[in-house]
């Protein structure tokens, strides 16, 4: 080996050798051979290892193998000498400072404590990347100087957030399910047991009761199977959004019809309970979305509405203008005010949720499934708007959902 090549090679990190331990009729040649054949052992590894090994001080970087200029996708010029932020982005995941933080970790290895944390690294080129890293302190030539191991784990890290995210998937499916069999099990068994019931009465027992009782069963029938209707209608438009069977048909239509119809829907439920029903959106309010969800979404809001509502409020359907935003630009605020019995603060971040259980009665004791609300954020948000609600107790309520305009 010449001096030229010696130069080239970088410097190797070799074992201390302790002489009392020695064979006796070891000579010094056997001794120089075998400290050869050690550092031709630690060069191979060093320079065939798969991942990115560095040897630096407390500052800056003195030598790298070849796979660190791989993961780097740079040149070993372009590494040595230059410090480790300079091959991180100013900031870690977790908003820490980078600098600050590497000189931490560089302090407590060269004081003799290991380190292994996850880092953000960065390309030359500024492509990030997720790494592990483990530094150790190591003499050489009476110097400690830092040995850094860098592992690129971007592959474990995508797979780990897949994971996680089939288990959020997976867990939501699951909560899907239990509001599913939760609705079969209780939600259709009252309405109709009502309906076998008082049905029931007026088959087996009609000539024991006067005209007045038998109109007042009869309403009930007709009240509980409506409702039992416009559940399953739910239902069945859930389900068909949570198995992406929902077809999605958006176009101009005008907004002011739309809410006409819902209006003259529900108007046999608000004057039942003495409840002023009407909208204020003005004639040829043009937005782009599909009519059918939109309905669906007003008609939930305002049946909604009138069950909370005491006899003698009132319901209206209005639009609302929003400041213009880069994520709402071309949208229009719609919504369902009501002077009913509002909401506690406690139940507002709970009313969209699938896993939350949110029941209560209505003014006259109406029952409802929570079904509704979720139905009209899976609509809402398929048309690429927002659903959102303001309340107080003895306040009212107002729903507000955002559509794009034509």
């Amino acid at each position: 080996m010449n001096d030229q090549d010696k130069s080239d090679k970088s410097p190797i990190v070799r074992p201390p050798v302790n002489e009392s331990a020695l064979p006796f009729e070891m000579n010094s040649q056997e001794l120089y051979m075998r400290l050869e054949q050690k550092e031709i052992n630690y060069r191979i590894l060093f320079e065939t290892a798969h991942d990115a090994i560095f040897l630096m001080d407390e500052k800056i970087f003195l030598d790298c193998n070849p796979r660190a200029t791989k993961i780097f996708g740079c040149t070993r010029e372009d590494i040595i000498g230059k410090s480790p932020t300079d091959f991180s982005p100013p900031l870690q995941p977790d908003g820490s400072d980078s600098t600050i933080r590497a000189r931490e970790k560089i302090e407590l290895a060269m004081a003799g404590q290991s380190q292994v944390f996850e880092w953000e690294q960065s390309k030359k080129d500024g492509t990030p990347f997720d790494a592990e890293v483990s530094l150790n302190a190591v003499p050489l030539d009476g110097k400690i100087l830092i040995q850094a191991i860098v592992r690129d784990i971007s592959k474990r890290k995508r797979s780990e957030e897949q994971l996680l995210k089939y288990n959020t998937e997976l867990q939501e499916l699951n909560q899907t399910k239990d509001k599913f069999f939760s609705i079969i099990s209780h939600d259709l068994k009252g309405p109709f047991n009502a309906i076998l019931g008082f049905s029931d009465i007026l088959a087996t027992e009609w000539n024991d009761y006067t005209d007045e009782e038998r109109q007042h069963f009869i309403r009930n029938i007709h009240s509980s199977a409506k409702n039992t209707f416009r559940l399953l209608e739910n239902l069945l438009e859930w389900s068909m959004a949570q198995t992406g069977k929902l077809a999605f048909r958006p176009a101009p239509f005008d907004l002011s019809l739309v809410a006409n119809d819902v209006i003259i829907l529900m108007r046999e439920q608000a004057d039942a309970k003495q409840i002023k029903l009407f909208t204020a959106i003005n004639f040829h309010t043009m937005v782009l979305a599909d009519e059918n969800m939109i309905k669906t979404i007003l008609r939930n809001l305002v049946s909604n509405a009138i069950k909370y509502t005491q006899p003698g409020g009132h319901v209206k359907i209005l639009t609302e203008t929003i400041a213009k935003t880069s994520e709402n630009r071309g949208m229009l605020q719609v919504c369902v005010h009501d002077s009913g019995i509002g909401i506690n603060p406690e139940m507002l971040p709970k009313l969209f949720r699938i896993d939350e259980k949110v029941r209560s009665s209505g003014t006259a004791q109406e029952k409802g499934t929570g079904l509704g609300l979720i139905l009209c954020k899976e609509l809402v948000e398929k048309n690429g708007g927002i659903i959102f609600v303001k309340s107080e107790p003895e306040k009212g309520s107002r729903f507000c959902f955002t559509i794009p305009v034509e």
